[in-house]
């Protein structure tokens, strides 16, 4: 592996995860909710807060970081490597799962136990039902916690093999890439969810992130006999996402303009069948067993609709308005919760800036649908309520990071040598670890 000839601190980015440290560091000084977006530090002791930054900037200077930056040079595993890994992550998410709960914590148990599917999720209140039923038989009398709790693990698995997947389809000539691509999405703040965390919206994570994949496949496939590519996996992936919670409805335009692209419309029933499917599934599902109530439907997750309001009228309980300062910090707290590194990798995707005038046709079309679908997921975590005057309800506005941490990789990484993509990884990965490891063991009562 070459040297990398630069200074310790030149790039850009580096400057965006010290700063994240920086905060991390000092939010626990502050009363709450000041600076909500870094608490994930606030259990920590001072001292080991102190540890943590020297480790963080150590891992961002250049010499520090070297030793780290040949990990991602090792030869591909194998797949029992990937399966032995993959089993102990399964178990770290269950012995480490999180005691602390967020939102309708009551309510989502009991719409499991009876069971009642929300129209906000469907498929994943669905599942969660189905599970409670079978431990239900097996085990006799058994809570709806834990089967809400397996379902969430399962997502987190089922996200790092599409965030593998998804890594190998984006950078398919790089291995180095590809590993940081899938550490960066399995990293952030986000994944607190798959660790038994008890609400509905980790399923969506692990949907949104197949979605993604298979849309960059649809891209790259080669047509066969003069034909492109059938867009029904894809068209599938997309439909049960959205079945799966609805806000991630946004995916739609990009997998559609990929399809305009493409001029893939056969073959034609099935790909219609994958598209309504999975929609008509928790349509049926929602009448049955379901809320269906106009009032429900429109109080989709805050007291005055689905949207931030322009401005605030008298009486009606909203926080702030959309052009708010309140509303930019709690975007802005939100986004460092739940995806840390998005503001190093702006920076790395930004400054400087590489052309794509190097690039072949199909890298800028995958390039342009996930642009697409990054900036759709943006307008969803801007425009859409998330109902939290404070960091009550992330979780509903973490659904929006995955799109868009993918187009910042994507970004950040294109053009780039694979050693200062390394350097990248060991930067933000350890940056990102830091801020959710302690989150994670403070939450699961390891961590007093």
């Amino acid at each position: 592996m070459r040297p990398l000839r630069t200074s310790a601190f030149r790039d850009v980015w580096t400057y965006g995860c010290l700063a994240v440290l920086l905060l991390h560091w000092i939010a626990p000084l502050f009363a709450e909710p000041s600076l909500w977006g870094a608490s994930t530090w606030r259990g920590v002791p001072s001292g080991w807060r102190t540890l943590f930054v020297v480790v963080g900037a150590t891992l961002i200077y250049l010499a520090g970081a070297r030793s780290v930056d040949r990990l991602f040079f090792r030869p591909a595993f194998s797949r029992r490597a990937v399966c032995v890994a993959l089993a102990a992550l399964t178990i770290a998410f269950w012995f480490l799962r999180s005691e602390v709960h967020w939102a309708n914590f009551t309510l989502i148990v009991k719409n499991t136990a009876r069971p009642i599917i929300t129209l906000k999720h469907p498929l994943s209140t669905a599942a969660a039902g189905v599970l409670q039923r079978l431990f239900a038989f097996f085990k006799g009398d058994f809570a709806g916690i834990e089967a809400i709790a397996v379902s969430s693990i399962a997502s987190g698995v089922a996200f790092l093999l599409g965030a593998h997947v998804l890594g190998r389809e984006l950078f398919p000539e790089s291995r180095v890439k590809a590993r940081v691509c899938l550490l960066i999405l399995g990293t952030a703040g986000y994944a607190q969810e798959f660790f038994g965390v008890i609400e509905g919206y980790t399923p969506a994570l692990a949907t949104q992130i197949w979605t993604l994949a298979l849309l960059v496949r649809f891209l790259r496939l080669e047509p066969e006999d003069g034909r492109p590519p059938s867009p029904a996996p894809m068209l599938l992936a997309c439909s049960i996402s959205t079945a799966t919670f609805v806000a991630t409805i946004f995916l739609w335009p990009a997998v559609l303009l990929a399809i305009l692209w493409r001029r893939a419309w056969r073959p034609l029933l099935p790909s219609i069948a994958a598209a309504i499917l999975p929609l008509v599934a928790g349509g049926v599902l929602t009448q049955t067993w379901g809320r269906t109530k106009v009032s429900f439907a429109q109080r989709f997750g805050s007291q005055g609709g689905a949207f931030v309001p322009l401005r605030i009228e008298k009486g009606s309980g909203e926080h702030f308005s959309l052009l708010s300062l309140g509303h930019l910090d709690a975007r802005l707290n939100a986004a460092l919760l739940v995806a840390p590194v998005c503001f190093a990798l702006v920076l790395a995707a930004l400054l400087p800036w590489r052309s794509l005038a190097g690039e072949d046709a199909l890298a800028r079309r995958w390039t342009a649908c996930l642009g697409l679908a990054g900036l759709s997921a943006l307008s969803y975590v801007v425009l859409v309520h998330p109902d939290m005057g404070a960091a009550q309800d992330w979780m509903q506005n973490a659904n929006g990071y995955p799109a868009i941490l993918t187009l910042l990789v994507l970004l950040a990484l294109r053009g780039r040598s694979d050693e200062a993509a390394a350097r990248i990884g060991t930067a933000c990965v350890g940056v990102a670890l830091l801020h959710l490891v302690p989150w994670v063991l403070v939450n699961a009562g390891v961590l007093a």
